[in-house]
């Protein structure tokens, strides 16, 4: 079944959980708004992941504290190594057919090289979400307004301004500084900013005229979004800020209540 919309494409996620819940694939989480595997189901999963005709490299939890040593990484489509300790990422890689890379929730690496993403052209999804140890604190983002103070600021590299196939970025508790060359991503569509440090989205936002969902959902620092940078968003679907989704039907009337709810 095909999907146009960002509310049709939610539905079928969660449709599609359902019936693997329903038969026993996939558990009821304690954490609200999650969902967890059996051990033997995930490890089976990916192991036929991982195989050779689909070639994609994942590693979860806290084992790993290097990057993969292999030959090369050619053929791999997807590279997950979600809530590791990896200090260090590896200049150059040539990843022609990777579509997705996921180092959320890293606690290791403060630097990313500058030719980090060159050989990743046709990337299409990046989460670069937690970190520097923003996970490991185990504190409420919303009871310490200076956590970001405990973070090295992440600095995009130039290589990042190839993702034109981007469609998908997660920088979840991030703290931002210049944001600019998010601009060239003219591909993306989806951008969740959710509880990072930023103090204003850049003019260059506006340029991403493919975006359909913005994130900012507890941005305490954020004071100011620039009132053509929204006007100019328009495939915008859904806009969340604060802990309000605004689905785009009036974007004009939206445009006004947000920018009024903020400091200038």
């Amino acid at each position: 079944m095909d999907v146009d919309k960002i509310e049709e494409a939610r539905a079928m996620a969660h449709l599609r959980v359902g019936e693997l819940k329903a038969s026993g694939l996939l558990l009821e989480s304690d954490k609200e708004g999650c969902i967890k595997m059996h051990d033997m189901v995930r490890d089976f999963a990916i192991s036929i992941a991982s195989g050779e005709n689909h070639r994609f490299l994942i590693k979860s939890g806290r084992g790993l504290n290097e990057w993969p040593r292999r030959e090369t990484f050619e053929q791999h489509v997807v590279i997950s190594l979600m809530s590791k300790n990896v200090p260090v990422l590896p200049d150059g890689l040539n990843c022609p057919k990777l579509e997705m890379l996921l180092l959320g929730e890293n606690e290791g690496f403060e630097l990313i090289p500058d030719d980090f993403f060159a050989g990743m052209r046709f990337l299409k999804v990046l989460d670069l979400s937690e970190r520097a140890g923003v996970r490991s604190l185990n504190l409420d983002y919303g009871l310490v307004p200076n956590i970001s103070l405990l973070l090295s600021s992440l600095k995009f590299p130039s290589s990042f301004k190839v993702l034109i196939k981007l469609q998908v970025l997660s920088l979840d508790h991030c703290t931002l500084d210049d944001m600019s060359i998010l601009g060239k991503l003219k591909g993306l569509e989806i951008l969740s900013l959710y509880g990072s440090n930023i103090k204003e989205l850049p003019d260059e936002i506006g340029d991403l005229n493919n975006l359909r969902l913005l994130d900012l959902t507890f941005c305490q620092s954020l004071e100011r979004i620039p009132e053509k940078l929204v006007s100019n968003l328009r495939r915008l679907e859904e806009f969340i800020h604060g802990r309000m989704l605004y689905a785009l039907e009036n974007w004009q009337w939206i445009t006004g209540r947000v920018l009024q709810s903020m400091s200038f």
